[in-house]
């Protein structure tokens, strides 16, 4: 049995950095001991998320995984009211402008993958493992010290797309961790990169940008810090930057997870923590880079410290989408985000649902219908009801939060019914999970 505190955020950065940003941060984690019984594997990890979220973490029996899998789509109660109160998961502030791609390219929430199984699509240079988080949705991919993870092969991006994820520690974390690292590389020896040098960046004739944060301590002298570095050494073109996230602490519940949202368009790239924009470097990508690997990777772990890694979501972004509603008559979005088996709105949908407010608010005659999809998980009649609430959450929103008049929306549940692919994988049955915006006048 594992025992853990599950508690905060962070990420990533080039081994080369570390030892300049390195800080302390104090506690530690109770060791793991792996239990066997009759040819059965039953991993857990109890954790308590502080005084709120109590109870165990659970890594269930491999073949009790179905009973987590059906959770993943549901049905709920009646039909909303535009009087009842609807609101994020934690409070996104106005100033967060981030709006997903709607073309989903990449999605890995690791459902498909055996709990204590490293995830099939994946490799890396070290070990690791899928494991559930009592209080938290989903599975999570478990890192351990000194590894590196990225996908079996390389990947095919557009020129303008968005990357999300989401990043958990062990609590307590001992002062010595190193920051958790993320890359986007354009690798240029695919071969050494995947066979060779299990998947290290070290390849002087790579692209890499690469970002690092460190959650900093629940004490008063140790904050949180972290960095960005653009390494181009074929152009001789290197930018090193610190980064002051002294918000960032392990003990603020409202952090966690730690939401990390990517917007890249050309040249520029922009970089959100939760609701807090912290880079926008309009300029900081060189115009030759392809990037075609994400890599995540640890370096100086100490004992049983962990990062957990999950719900990642990769997606091209498409030009002028507001203005869909006006010139096609019909938006579709999978960047409006909902908990499995709920209406409530993820804090990362914000920007979208601020772009399509303020295109209502510069439009008064226009009038909508508000359309969710789900899935073909789960009881189709349960799927009708759920669509129906998200919907109506969606609605609710623009009317309570940006004050569209409620009468120029209506509401529509759809359930599985009108699928836009065929839900054979992760990033179809995503892309049917979506909420439509059809202009009615």
């Amino acid at each position: 049995m594992k025992k853990y505190a599950i508690l905060g955020s962070l990420l990533l950065f080039n081994a080369s950095l570390s030892a300049q940003l390195m800080k302390k941060l104090k506690d530690k984690v109770v060791s793991k001991t792996e239990q066997k019984a009759e040819a059965k594997i039953d991993h857990k990890i109890d954790v308590g998320i502080d005084s709120v979220m109590e109870g165990n973490v659970h890594l269930p029996s491999k073949e009790n995984q179905s009973q987590t899998d059906s959770l993943r789509s549901n049905g709920g109660r009646d039909k909303a009211e535009v009087t009842t109160k609807v609101g994020f998961e934690k409070g996104y502030v106005s100033k967060y402008d981030f709006v997903p791609g709607e073309e989903l390219v990449i999605v890995e929430d690791f459902a498909d993958d055996a709990i204590g199984d490293f995830p099939a699509k994946w490799n890396t240079s070290g070990s690791g493992e899928i494991v559930t988080i009592d209080g938290l949705e989903g599975k999570w991919l478990m890192m351990n010290n000194q590894s590196n993870y990225s996908f079996n092969s390389l990947i095919t991006l557009p020129e303008d797309y968005t990357i999300q994820f989401e990043i958990m520690v062990s609590l307590p974390f001992e002062w010595r961790n190193e920051p958790i690292y993320f890359a986007m590389a354009d690798i240029k020896n695919p071969n050494n990169f995947i066979n060779t040098s299990h998947y290290s960046l070290n390849d002087n004739r790579n692209i890499t940008f690469w970002l690092n944060l460190h959650p900093g301590a629940n004490t008063s002298n140790f904050n949180g810090y972290g960095g960005y570095l653009m390494n181009n050494t074929s152009v001789n073109n290197i930018v090193n930057e610190k980064l002051d996230l002294k918000n960032y602490f392990i003990d603020k519940r409202e952090k966690l997870p730690l939401k990390i949202s990517i917007w890249k368009q050309k040249q520029r790239i922009r970089i959100y923590l939760n609701e807090n924009k912290i880079l926008d470097l309009p300029k900081i990508l060189p115009t030759e880079m392809n990037v075609n690997a994400l890599v995540w990777q640890t370096l100086g772990l100490q004992e049983e410290n962990k990062y957990f890694l999950g719900n990642i979501r990769v997606a091209a972004s498409k030009p002028d989408t507001r203005n869909k509603l006006l010139t096609e008559g019909k938006i579709v979005t999978n960047g409006i985000l909902f908990g499995i088996n709920s209406d409530i709105i993820k804090p990362e949908s914000y920007g979208i649902i601020k772009e399509i407010a303020a295109l209502l608010k510069e439009n008064k005659e226009i009038s909508i219908q508000i359309i969710g999809h789900t899935d073909n998980d789960g009881d189709e009649e349960a799927n009708q009801n759920l669509s129906l609430k998200r919907a109506n959450a969606v609605r609710t929103m623009l009317f309570q939060e940006f004050g569209i008049d409620s009468k120029r929306m209506e509401t529509v549940g759809k359930g599985e019914s009108a699928p836009i692919v065929p839900n054979t994988n992760a990033v179809n049955k995503a892309s049917n999970r979506r909420v439509e915006f059809i202009k009615l006048n």
